[in-house]
């Protein structure tokens, strides 16, 4: 009995417990955010970072949650200059830091001794030495020196860190001479393409390889790659080949024979790529011209171009001649009949007699049915002139016209007449003409004019 008021009074103090621990249970707020983290990133990365200073790591980097407040960063990698930064923390908040870090530079200061030397870095010539070149990162260097009467020489640097570097570069003379002399004197010399004026030729030059070109009108050009040594003089004597000349003959009109010291040569235009030097006597010959004679040089290596200028001896006569059917004569030889113009017996074409020597010329015109049947004109034809003949015509019976009335004509019909013509010109004879209309027309019978 005793044991049992024990656990139940137990369980009485327990339950008291319990609902006092009930009764004084109250609500309460969470807790605000006191910490805050950094985001450190960099350009190049892996960038050592320093907080108050400890470093942290290296870029990038997020740092563990860190009281809110100001922090002052730095961030340095080899070769580049420190970045220093203030970083405000934020409660609860991420703040991001991206440093764009600057390469550490230093200056080189170069002088060459002498003085005066020029400098060449990476493709770029600076000023004679000494020169200053700045903004070089940090690094190994390589130049050229070089200056006039010494020897190019290299010369190579590192930059460690941001403090100005001194080089002096000592350099060596490097000189020697070139002596040129050439028969016949006065050849004009180059050297690696540079004009060096005329022989006979002293220069100081650097030592090494040169190409030497001697020139002089009508010699060959001599070449030559020369040495010249330090200290040294190189002589070269040169004995220069003579070249042949070129010649180009040509004439107004084209086509003359063309004689060279009385040999014949063919015709102009006339082309000799390769002609000794000197004097020669050259003639152009063609029908119907004067020949003409000059007496020309050929110097040496060089090229003669002549044009001549020919003169006609020979003339043009030309005539106009008329009915067609006439025969024509020159000189007692037969040259042509004479021929219509455009279907007109009246009007002929005009015979243009070419190449005639000049002088005196018979031209006579015959037909056996003709009134008169023979004419004829003596003419002066000049050197080289186109003579317009006066005018021969005479009348010559083409056609027998029957009237209606039943009379019966035999003359000429002047011009053109066809079925569609309202009228006739008739000529009876030289010097009589008439006019018939058609309604009198009866026939018209053409007749045979060849002899």
């Amino acid at each position: 009995m005793k044991r049992f008021l024990s656990l139940f009074i137990c369980a009485l103090l327990l339950c008291g417990l319990v609902l006092t621990a009930a009764s004084c249970k109250k609500e309460v707020a969470p807790a605000s955010p006191v910490n805050g983290t950094m985001r450190l990133v960099s350009t190049p990365s892996d960038a050592t970072i320093s907080i108050l200073g400890k470093d942290i790591g290296k870029t990038p980097y997020t740092t563990n949650p860190v009281p809110q407040g100001m922090y002052i960063v730095k961030i340095q990698k080899p070769g580049c200059k420190p970045y220093w930064k203030p970083v405000k923390v934020v409660p609860g908040k991420e703040t991001l830091v991206d440093a764009e870090l600057q390469p550490l530079t230093s200056t080189v200061v170069i002088d060459t001794i002498p003085s005066g030397g020029l400098v060449t870095m990476n493709g770029k010539d600076y000023s004679n030495a000494p020169v200053v070149i700045g903004d070089l990162p940090i690094g190994t260097y390589k130049a050229t020196v070089k200056l006039s009467g010494y020897a190019q020489k290299e010369v190579t640097w590192e930059i460690p860190n941001d403090r100005p570097v001194m080089i002096k570069v000592p350099l060596t003379n490097n000189v020697g001479t070139l002596n040129v002399r050439s028969d016949p004197e006065g050849a004009s010399v180059t050297i690696d393409g540079q004009s060096f004026g005329n022989t006979p030729l002293n220069e100081t030059l650097e030592q090494g390889q040169y190409k030497l070109v001697l020139s002089k009108e009508g010699y060959k050009s001599f070449e030559k790659i020369v040495s010249v040594l330090r200290e040294e003089t190189t002589r070269e004597e040169v004995t220069l080949d003579t070249l042949p000349g070129s010649m180009n003959i040509t004439s107004d009109p084209l086509g003359a024979a063309i004689f060279i010291n009385g040999v014949e040569f063919g015709v102009t235009p006339y082309t000799r790529a390769s002609i000794e030097s000197g004097s020669y006597q050259v003639k152009l010959s063609k029908e119907g011209f004067d020949d003409e004679e000059s007496e020309i040089t050929i110097q040496p290596g060089s090229h003669f171009e002549k044009e001549f200028s020919l003169h006609p001896n020979t003339g043009t006569i030309n005539l106009t001649i008329s009915p067609a059917g006439m025969n024509v004569y020159l000189d007692g030889k037969f040259i042509c009949k004479t021929e219509p113009e455009n279907d007109d017996e009246d009007v002929c074409k005009q015979i243009s007699l070419s190449n005639l020597s000049y002088g005196k010329h018979t031209v006579t015109v015959t037909h056996k049915k003709a009134d008169p049947q023979k004419k004829e004109m003596t003419v002066t034809l000049g050197k080289g002139q186109t003579l317009q003949a006066p005018r021969i015509s005479f009348w010559l019976p083409n056609a027998q016209l029957v009237l209606t009335n039943g009379s019966i004509y035999t003359g000429r019909i002047v011009g053109r007449y066809t079925q569609d013509s309202t009228k006739l010109l008739f000529r009876h004879s030289a010097g009589i003409q008439s006019e018939y209309q058609r309604s009198q027309i009866r026939e018209i019978n053409k007749l045979k004019i060849d002899e």
